[in-house]
């Protein structure tokens, strides 16, 4: 029963780190989200993608007029798996697009964001394995 009990621990405690990652992707990705729909719309880059490779304005804590908003353009989070302790680096991508009706139809009043999260973890043999979270809404303009 025993040694039962131990070769089921390592694939469960991979489980709990791999939902730790996912969690903390998808803090990153509605904090990303939240700043973007707190953002004046009339001022909302529609048609751009933000990646981290192209260049964007430089980065400034506390400035409510930068897009993309912090955490972008990555982040770092620091884990402790089992005995080690391992560094994350979370890649943030923001992309919007015009929104569209019930119909199909581009509506003025709509845009589309969509907040990509990417990361990788490795195996204990150094293998990387790529993960990625992707989350979208329509921010609407408000009278």
């Amino acid at each position: 029963m025993a040694l039962l009990l131990l070769s089921i621990l390592p694939g469960a405690l991979g489980g709990m780190a791999a939902s730790a990652h996912q969690l903390q992707a998808c803090d990153l990705a509605g904090e990303v989200l939240s700043r973007i729909e707190a953002f004046p719309f009339d001022r909302l880059p529609v048609g751009q993608t933000f990646d981290g490779q192209l260049p964007t304005p430089a980065q400034r804590a506390g400035q409510p007029d930068q897009f993309p908003p912090l955490p972008y353009p990555a982040v770092q989070r620091r884990f402790v798996e089992g005995s080690r302790e391992r560094v994350v680096d979370y890649q943030i991508r923001v992309a919007l697009e015009p929104g569209r009706d019930r119909n199909g139809a581009v509506a003025a009043d709509l845009v589309e964001v969509r907040v990509r999260v990417d990361w990788k973890t490795f195996s204990p043999w150094g293998r990387a394995h790529p993960h990625h979270l992707e989350v979208s809404t329509l921010v609407v303009d408000l009278p």
